[in-house]
């Protein structure tokens, strides 16, 4: 059997758990449409710096066939601000917001055909940002797809967050189960 883990690594999970207690200030990207999607990295910015969420294809292994996962990473700093200032690519969604939590979006994909388990991967698809009154999600737009997407709502109850299982169609005697959990960052 072929298992994969795809999480954020410990460096990108000590830079978003620095994060917890600064003051929002805006997310965007380069060239970050009004339907708030962009290929392969956007920025966040705070009142104690900038942060960049990188998404990136890796190969893996499932089925004795190469496949592709889009792997998430954070890194410090933010060089597209101006940039995205000027081409309207800068949102101030939930400026002045303190982030008291940050989560991660982690989904979990089983593939069994006649109750024989042949691959699993797990994979953090995004994170969640918990602000004082609202939540804002930055998740990979499908599992391969190296396109992020940006979900804002009051609270992390409300935010409408895309589930892939559409993208699975079982054969007679297959079974493909996508899980979803939310996992906070752990603290230091």
């Amino acid at each position: 059997m072929d298992k994969n883990v795809i999480t954020l690594p410990d460096e990108s999970l000590a830079i978003l758990r620095s994060l917890v207690g600064s003051t929002w200030q805006a997310f965007g990207g380069r060239n970050m449409p009004p339907r708030l999607s962009q290929p392969f990295a956007v920025f966040i910015t705070t009142d104690e710096g900038d942060i960049t969420i990188h998404s990136e294809a890796g190969w893996y292994r499932e089925e004795n066939e190469d496949v592709t996962y889009a792997e998430l990473t954070v890194a410090h700093g933010a060089s597209d601000v101006a940039r995205s200032k000027a081409n309207g690519g800068w949102y101030p969604l939930s400026r002045g917001e303190k982030i008291v939590d940050v989560t991660i979006i982690r989904d979990t994909i089983t593939y069994d055909v006649d109750d024989t388990r042949l691959w699993s991967t797990t994979i953090d698809i995004g994170i969640i940002f918990i602000l004082n009154h609202s939540a804002i999600a930055i998740m990979g737009d499908g599992y391969s797809d190296e396109m992020l997407i940006v979900r804002h709502a009051k609270s992390i109850e409300n935010l409408t967050l895309p589930s892939f299982s559409d993208r699975y169609h079982d054969r007679l005697g297959e079974k493909t189960v996508i899980s979803r959990t939310f996992v906070p960052v752990p603290p230091k």
